[in-house]
């Protein structure tokens, strides 16, 4: 209880320095990026992500010998 309260006091005063170190705010995502391009890169990752895990339960079923034919 005590160390919440204290970090609940010094957060404030953290933030403040660290925003005088990076040089002020910095946005996630500034004019130069377009929405577009950073769409198109999470679906592309997302897609990715979901092949690499189909593939691989594709190859572990041929590997023990599924399906069965008979």
């Amino acid at each position: 209880m005590f160390a919440t309260r204290a970090i609940n006091r010094a957060a404030p005063r953290l933030q403040l320095a660290q925003k005088r170190f990076m040089g002020g705010q910095h946005d996630t995502f500034e004019p130069p990026f377009s929405p577009v391009f950073v769409g198109s890169v999470a679906v592309g990752i997302l897609v990715a992500g979901v092949g690499v895990i189909w593939g691989g339960a594709v190859f572990q079923n041929k590997k023990h010998g599924f399906p069965q034919k008979n």
